[in-house]
């Protein structure tokens, strides 16, 4: 199965370029490739269409699509370098952030916590005796 042709992509399969020129040249300057000229099996995978680049309703049966049928006009425009980062926390730092975040959240509840305060069973609410037979 061919691989999309999108630099850094591993995905294998998706659509084909599309026929008319300028629509094709269109998709050829959003993927970023120089002196590319895809042949008949280049293929741009699902990942860098959005949704609404999908038909959702079948143009004929007027029911809802079974497979991702891609529009005519869609031009493909997810990609990692588009991909703006979050935050610029490493994560190291947005997992500290976030363990100090729940440590507040229960400021009482820290692993030193010492058990003087709970307080014993009475020995009436505590059965000493176990009958083994009962039990078969």
């Amino acid at each position: 199965m061919p691989r999309c042709c999108v630099p850094n992509c591993v995905e294998t399969g998706g659509h084909q370029f599309p026929r008319d020129v300028k629509l094709k040249k269109l998709w050829l300057k959003a993927i970023r490739r120089l002196k590319f000229e895809p042949k008949s099996g280049a293929r741009v995978c699902h990942k860098h269409f959005k949704e609404s680049d999908y038909e959702k309703i079948g143009k004929y049966s007027g029911i809802e699509n079974q497979r991702k049928i891609l529009k005519k006009s869609a031009i493909p425009s997810i990609f990692s370098w588009n991909v703006k980062p979050t935050s610029s926390e490493t994560p190291r730092e947005q997992r500290l952030k976030a363990r100090n975040y729940r440590k507040s959240l229960f400021p009482g509840n820290d692993s030193t916590q010492s058990f003087s305060d709970i307080q014993p069973l009475d020995d009436a609410n505590v059965s000493h005796h176990v009958d083994i037979a009962d039990s078969f």
